[in-house]
Order: structure tokens, then sequence, then C-alpha cells
């Protein structure tokens, strides 16, 4: 994950970079210390550390605008609402965009994953 991060954020010569935001819970995204990331997540990347996912994705939205959005470890039924109502998101003042997502959920297969009700809920999969 930590690698797509980086490429989305830096872009390379046919595509531009993108803004990417991180809600990192538990710092094993940036690996943050002090506040700064140990791990190099591109130029056009911020990082919300040691912060709750739910709250991370609303705050990350409302004042950084990212183009993408970047989480791992979804699972409750409150992660995957909040990753629905980001991708989402009507910003005021701007035209309608969508933000694209990165994330991490758990699972044996795939096929286990997609069963996962609220997965298939928030990702509109059939």
């Amino acid at each position: 994950m930590r690698d797509l991060i980086r490429q989305l954020s830096a872009g390379n010569a046919g595509t531009p970079g993108m803004k990417v935001g991180v809600v990192d819970e538990r710092s094993e995204i940036a690996a943050c210390h002090l506040g700064i990331p140990q791990n190099d997540l591109g130029p056009r990347t911020d990082v919300l550390d040691g912060c709750k996912k739910t709250e991370g994705i609303r705050m990350l939205l409302r004042s950084m605008s990212p183009q993408i959005l970047a989480v791992d470890e979804l699972g409750g039924k409150e992660d995957f609402a909040a990753v629905k109502t980001g991708t989402v998101l009507r910003v005021q003042g701007t035209r309608d965009r969508a933000c694209g997502l990165c994330a991490g959920a758990s699972g044996q297969t795939v096929s286990a994953g997609m069963r996962h009700t609220e997965a298939v809920r928030a990702l509109h999969i059939d």
C-alpha cells in the first residue's frame, strides 16, 4: 500500500501526481515519529497519524481536499460508512467531485472479503 500511495502522489512522465490523504490509525503506513513520516509516501501526501479512521476521513476531506483517500484495515460498519461518505462527498463552493479510494481490508480470500456485507454496500458490489 505504501508504494501505491507514493506512486499516486509522485506521478510519472505520463500522469501528474495526485493529492493523497492518509488516515494512519496505528502508524502502520507512514510510521510517524514525532509527527514526521518515516516512510516515503510521496510529495503530495498528507498523513493523519494516530487518528480514528471515521474522524480522520472527515477531517481530511474538510481541510485537505485529497484526490485519493488511503486507509488500512477496514473492518467495522463505521469504517465502511465513512469511506462511502468520503468517496462521494460534495464540497461546497467547488464543482461536485468524488474522492478516489486506496484501502486495505482483511480476509482469507478475495471472495471471502466480498461476502462482507458492509464492504459490498460501501463499494456498490453486486
